[in-house]
Order: C-alpha cells, then structure tokens, then sequence
C-alpha cells in the first residue's frame, strides 16, 4: 500500500515541489493551501504522513501539529520552516512534529526523514 501524504502549505509552487517529490516515490498526495483545510482533508481520509509550513495564515504550522496529534498519534508530522530556530523545533518537538526541517528543502535529505520515520513507525 503506497504512504498517504498531506502536503500544506499557503505557497502554491512549494506544495507543487514537495508533491512532485512525493509522486515521485510513489506516495498517494493530497495537498492543502492551509491548516483548516488539511484538517477536513485529514479527517476525511487520514494519512500516514503531514508535511506542513509553519507560516500559513490562520492554523500555523505547530497549531496544526497539536490538532493532528490529538487526532492520532500514528499519524508522523513534518514542520517545515524558512525561519527554523532551536526555539521552533522546541515548540514543534513540544506539540508532537517527529521532524522539523528548514527551507530550502533538499528532496533527498526529505525523503531520509521521511524513510526514517516511517521505518520507525513500523518497528524496523
């Protein structure tokens, strides 16, 4: 069964790259321009996986993450952020995100977390 992928992010050509980079490996994408509407997408078919922003008008990135995780705590979480501080990953870390990744984001190093925290996931 190919990983399910929420992608959120209010940037359009990003949500495109990451969703590429998904598509590529074989993953099911869905993506959504906020964090209101990746939580109706989530709710409507949850996924393994969310990458997220966290600059998004509205839900950040770390207020979606505490909703996610209060959803489900299989789910893995990436927050992805331009402005990535120790404080941001402490916060994320602290909401239940299982990485914290800076822009730009290269699609190798991505889809080594992604494969980490899927391995874990599953116990291997």
């Amino acid at each position: 069964m190919p990983l399910s992928v929420i992608i959120v992010d209010d940037h359009a050509p990003m949500r495109e790259m990451l969703a590429t980079v998904f598509t590529r490996a074989g993953a099911d994408v869905r993506e959504a321009a906020s964090g209101a509407a990746a939580l109706a997408l989530y709710e409507d078919a949850q996924a393994d996986l969310v990458v997220m922003d966290q600059s998004m008008p509205g839900l950040s990135g770390v207020a979606l993450i505490e909703r996610l995780r209060a959803h489900s705590q299989s789910v893995r979480l990436i927050l992805v952020s331009g402005h990535k501080s120790a404080a941001l990953t402490a916060e994320a870390r602290a909401a239940g995100a299982d990485a914290v990744l800076a822009k730009p984001i290269s699609p190798r190093a991505l889809m080594e977390t992604v494969n980490t925290l899927m391995a874990a996931a599953r116990g291997c």
